[in-house]
Parts: structure tokens; sequence; C-alpha cells
């Protein structure tokens, strides 16, 4: 995140879990502040949530960000479910003494914040989603994503196991992967990382993705995108935590269709369209300030 005189420099962090695994994490914002989990993207790290200058008015968040395992500083995990996810992000609230708290998962960190917000119940008090997809929801959610999301989803259903050794070719290099990103994005996000500042951080970003080597990232990345693609275990119509949905309408990762159908599903749900917003913008800028925002208990 760009520093402001409102919020203090992000500190990573570590914790050693129970089961002897590191979680890394960052912290942004007043200590007395309330908090909001940032669960990232499928690719992505705790260096993702960059919200940009206009942040004056989020001095009432405590912005948490934590790396899934394999990713960035956060040890990798054999083992790993939409169970082991709860139980290391609740490891983390006790661990700095919080109990209630909201979520703000961007693309497929949206899939890991419903998941928990069903696990935790009233412990979390609200969601924030931007970008997030909605595959159980959709006929042929493969249709309503681009082609390098739609290509990923489909091997992750259809040959996960080999899933892997294909990835490792973009997870070898940062660089390799930020451009294969920026290539899919749509005319709006390509305009939004023309920014020097911007995609520096987005860059700062896939460094941290990629900070294990190869087969690490690699195995995170078709790790989450199995979990994204097989059933999912929350019944989104009993989720009682109001749900703000951000997706914009020029975004050439996932379509609008995820967002509505998702908005659909949930009963105390908002949808918000970003009209002619790319995938990224809900994390960018004046749009991630507000949607922070959304996350306080109203």
């Amino acid at each position: 995140m760009t520093p402001s005189k409102s919020l203090s420099q992000p500190l990573a962090q570590t914790l050693l879990l129970p089961d002897g695994r590191i979680l890394s994490f960052c912290i942004q914002g007043p200590r007395d502040a309330y908090p909001v989990f940032y669960l990232h993207g499928i690719p992505g790290s705790k260096q993702e949530p960059f919200l940009g200058a206009e942040v004056d008015t989020l001095s009432d968040i405590r912005l948490i960000a934590l790396d899934r395992p394999g990713y960035g500083g956060s040890s990798p995990c054999e083992h790993y479910d939409l169970s082991t996810h709860t139980a290391d992000l609740c490891a983390l609230a006790d661990h700095l003494n919080i109990g209630e708290f909201a979520l703000f998962g961007f693309s497929g960190g949206g899939f890991f914040a419903l998941n928990t917000a069903h696990q935790l119940g009233e412990r979390v008090s609200c969601l924030v989603l931007a970008g997030a997809p909605a595959i159980p929801l959709l006929a042929d959610p493969l249709s309503e994503a681009g082609e390098l999301t739609a290509a990923t989803w489909q091997q992750a259903r259809d040959n996960p196991e080999a899933l892997p050794e294909q990835l490792q070719p973009l997870a070898s290099d940062a660089q390799v992967l930020a451009d294969t990103l920026l290539q899919a994005l749509s005319r709006s996000d390509r305009a939004l990382f023309a920014d020097p500042e911007q995609l520096a951080h987005f860059q700062a970003d896939m460094s941290a993705v990629v900070e294990q080597g190869a087969v690490a990232t690699a195995e995170a990345v078709a790790r989450d995108c199995t979990l994204v693609m097989q059933p999912w275990p929350c019944d989104l119509g009993a989720l009682s935590q109001p749900v703000h949905i951000f997706h914009g309408t020029d975004d050439s990762l996932l379509s609008t269709q995820h967002a509505q159908a998702l908005a659909a599903a949930i009963p105390h749900s908002q949808l918000e369209l970003g009209e002619g917003e790319g995938h990224y913008a809900g994390i960018c800028g004046a749009r991630a300030r507000n949607l922070c925002l959304k996350a306080l208990p109203q």
C-alpha cells in the first residue's frame, strides 16, 4: 500500500502456527481501528492491497493482509483446505487479540472469504467482495471468464494433478508472471497500470508471489484453483452477514455474471457495478477506499 499521513507503513510480521508452519502477514492502520482481514487473489500475496494516495478517511480501518501457504513468506502446507485456511486466520486473529472482524476478498480471495464467513458465523461481521468468482452458481462458468482464467480453471477441474507442472514456467519469474497477467487484463486495467506507481506495486506483488520459487508457487496456485473448482461446501443462502459485492463492467478475467449470481444467492447482499472499470479497480485508489469503508459495521 502507498503510505499516507493517516495510515502507518505496512509492517511485515510472522506467526508460528501450532503445526510449525510460518504465517506471514502485514498490518496497516491504527491498532484501535476496526479489523478487516484482506484475502488476496489467485495468485497474490499480502502485498496485493494497494489503496493509492486517497486514504485519508481510512483511519477507522485496521487492514490485515496474510499470505496463504506457498505465497510470500507463508510456509507451504501439504494438506491445505478451507478448514485449514479458516484455522490459520483464526490463529492470527487470536494472536492479535481480535474477536469480531470483517473480511475483504479480492478475486479468488472472495471464495475464501465466503467460506470463512460461513464457517465462523457471527465472528465475521460483514464481507466485501471485489471481482470474486461464483463458479457453482453458473451453468457454464468457463464461458463467463477470460481465456487465461478459463484455461486454468478447466485444467484445475479436469486434470488438477498436472496443473502445478504446467504453471511452473509462469511461476519461475516475477516479470513473466506479471506480463502474462497484464496481457490478459482489459483496457481499463492496463490504463490503471500505466501509472508507474501502480505498476511498480503490481510488480512487487508478483515478486512476493514467486518468493518461494517456481515449484512452491505453482503448487499454491494450482491448489487454490482446484479448491475453487470443487463443489463449494458453504451454503451462500445461509450467510447472515451483510455482503457488499463490487465488480467492474470492463473486467476481462471474470464477467459481471459472477457478481450478479452472487448477489442473487446471498440474502443480505448489495451489488455495485463499476461502469467501465476493470478487475483491479476494487483494490486501487478511491474505489478501494470506499469499499474498505463498506466493511465497517453499520
